[in-house]
């Protein structure tokens, strides 16, 4: 009797082991199967941005890491540019897109025409599928003079223009308090968070969040000026970004 239990228990342990063996090579397979992700670049005739030289980490299909390179094959210089992300998850076949919005604040950082850099995502964002293919593409450019090009699917010119009128503001606002109250009326400005506030006939959720970013520039540019009350004064004469001629970042 004792004999035939210990049978019994050993036949139940090799059905078990045999049944997580099983579960083992099964999650193996399916996770083998997830193809290493993959990059690619959408053809877009006349873009004045040439996206080129991509690459794409392919360890981690659910955290992409990857880089690519523009260049500015316009004869005009370049002082915004949203580069839009499609992305296609494996097994899924739903995709989300969105756009990177990237600013050149200062004469200095403008991208000169024939000039590249290099963009790298390296903290990409950790997804719950994993990832099947980004696919990238130029959404909105402004260049120099005013005039941009790209459909902006993603209201980057609103966001733009927001983030102008915001900074703008801050300056003005700043600039009287460091006048009436001197610097601790500024420091005390500095850090109250609706000292400037948007228009409120204006609804575009995509401009108010442009002109709350505007002012956060302005704020940060403050608390890190050099120099105590002349270095806070020369920050707040110089303009807000290139669009008005700032010099240097």
């Amino acid at each position: 009797m004792i004999r035939a239990n210990v049978q019994k228990t050993y036949i139940g342990l090799f059905v078990l082991g045999m049944l997580s063996l099983g579960l083992w090579f099964f999650s193996s397979s399916a996770s083998t199967q997830i193809p290493p992700p993959k990059i690619s670049v959408e053809q877009q005739t006349g873009s004045p941005l040439l996206i080129s030289s991509t690459y794409i980490n392919p360890s981690d299909p659910f955290k992409p890491q990857y880089s690519y390179t523009i260049t500015n094959v316009s004869d005009k210089h370049i002082r915004a540019y949203a580069i839009k992300e499609d992305i296609r998850f494996a097994n899924e076949g739903v995709e989300t897109s969105g756009a990177v919005l990237s600013i050149l604040p200062s004469l200095n950082l403008l991208l000169q025409p024939n000039q590249s850099r290099s963009i790298n995502k390296d903290n990409g964002e950790q997804y719950t599928h994993a990832i099947n293919e980004v696919t990238l593409s130029v959404d909105f450019i402004e260049f120099s003079d005013g005039s941009t090009w790209g459909n902006d699917s993603f209201k980057s010119a609103e966001r733009l223009a927001g983030r102008r009128a915001g900074g703008k503001a801050a300056i003005k606002k700043f600039r009287e308090k460091l006048a009436t109250g001197g610097l601790n009326a500024l420091t005390d400005a500095i850090t109250q968070d609706n000292i400037v506030d948007p228009d409120p006939l204006i609804v575009s959720q995509d401009w108010r969040e442009g002109f709350r970013a505007g002012v956060g520039v302005v704020r940060n540019r403050l608390k890190e000026a050099k120099g105590g009350l002349a270095g806070v004064a020369k920050e707040l004469e110089k303009p807000f970004d290139a669009s008005d001629g700032r010099q240097e970042q």
